[in-house]
């Protein structure tokens, strides 16, 4: 993934190659994740988002969860680190709702924190 901050507020998913996925962030896991993230923050910019994806979507392998990832953890570093790991699994997930129907931290979990996770608990997110 490739993330970029720009000077139009937002979020804008231009680029997709590797698999069928639509552009329009609200319908993009990356894009509804990017967006939960940016919910309430008082900027004046916004970020683009290119996805290159290598995980065939509804593989069973974390696909989804690798742009909802992806996307939180590009931006929080373009920001400056201003969220917790804990933070960026809350707002991945809300992309997982979007491919899945259900805000399940299963995979974003592992690829925000790493290694093994075990998901203790959601109110509150307890990883």
């Amino acid at each position: 993934m490739l993330v970029r901050k720009v000077s139009t507020p937002g979020v804008r998913i231009t680029k997709v190659t590797g698999q069928q996925l639509p552009l329009e962030a609200e319908k993009n896991v990356a894009g509804v994740s990017a967006l939960a993230m940016l919910k309430g923050l008082e900027i004046d910019f916004g970020f683009e988002i290119e996805i290159s994806k290598k995980i065939k979507p509804g593989s069973g392998i974390g696909s989804s969860a690798a742009s909802a990832a992806g996307a939180v953890y590009g931006i929080n570093k373009i920001l400056g680190q201003p969220f917790n790991k804990t933070q960026l699994v809350e707002f991945a997930i809300q992309g997982e709702a979007l491919a899945s129907g259900t805000a399940h931290a299963d995979n974003v979990a592992p690829a925000i924190f790493g290694g093994f996770t075990l998901v203790k608990g959601y109110e509150p997110l307890e990883v």
